[in-house]
């Protein structure tokens, strides 16, 4: 690869990072007031939590990932 090629892969990877955490900034409470790491790092926790709260739901039976 050129080196235009590696910055311009570059490049895309961050638009889609970006997407993605204006995503999760729409998800998770309170992530509107947090940096870009504080938002993924309660993103998982939130993800963990709702994990919890559906098993203690016991809504089907989830595959553990974490």
């Amino acid at each position: 690869k050129t080196s235009g090629d590696v910055s311009s892969c570059t490049g895309r990877k961050r638009q889609r990072m970006r997407k993605m955490v204006k995503a999760l900034r729409g998800i998770v409470p309170g992530a509107h007031q947090m940096d870009t790491v504080a938002v993924l790092d309660e993103a998982v926790r939130y993800l963990k939590s709702l994990k919890v709260e559906v098993q203690k739901l016991g809504v089907g039976k989830l595959k553990s990932y974490a």
